[in-house]
């Protein structure tokens, strides 16, 4: 037998909740549709939940070692819970010709850049301009998710010598 669980809730009764409190009800029955519980939520009490997801064997749980793969056409994506296992932070003197925005660290997976300096910065792919680039006003931070396979290049305003750019990667 499945066990199906059910969450209603009927905001727009006013006279009921203001008379009762009841803000819903949770209940859980089999697939015969057997009640095997129920419980009423009100404004005292939290309903509380636990959410598990599983694949599609239905009792290997997702996780890191079991991450959730999804196919859409012919692409499979894989979602995982995998947290970063290195941080790379650096600073980077900027002028008006563009440069490598960090040297790519392994398996990145997000990019940071704050903009330390007094001048505007602008990033983008390999040959970004002044004219074309992302900015980052003095005081502005980005965060971008990049993977370790692009290449990413700033280059300074008009003005700029030697501006302050941080860095931070993320990597799996």
């Amino acid at each position: 037998m499945s066990v199906t669980n059910r969450l209603v809730f009927d905001p727009t009764d006013s006279d009921s909740v203001a008379a009762s409190s009841s803000i819903g009800s949770y209940t859980r029955a089999g697939d015969d549709g057997a009640l095997i519980g129920s419980q009423t939520a009100n404004s005292e009490n939290w309903l509380n939940t636990t959410s598990i997801l599983y694949q599609s064997d239905g009792t290997t749980p997702v996780d890191n070692a079991n991450p959730l793969s999804v196919t859409l056409d012919s692409t499979t994506v894989s979602v995982g819970f995998a947290a970063f296992n290195t941080i790379e932070n650096i600073a980077t003197p900027v002028s008006t010709t563009a440069i490598a925005i960090a040297t790519v660290q392994a398996g990145r997976q997000e990019l940071w850049l704050a903009n330390e300096g007094n001048k505007s910065l602008y990033w983008g792919k390999t040959g970004v301009t002044a004219a074309n680039g992302f900015p980052l006003h003095p005081g502005m931070q980005h965060q971008a998710r990049i993977g370790d396979a692009a290449g990413a290049q700033v280059i300074g305003g008009s003005g700029a010598s030697a501006e302050d750019l941080r860095t931070m990667q993320l990597a799996a």
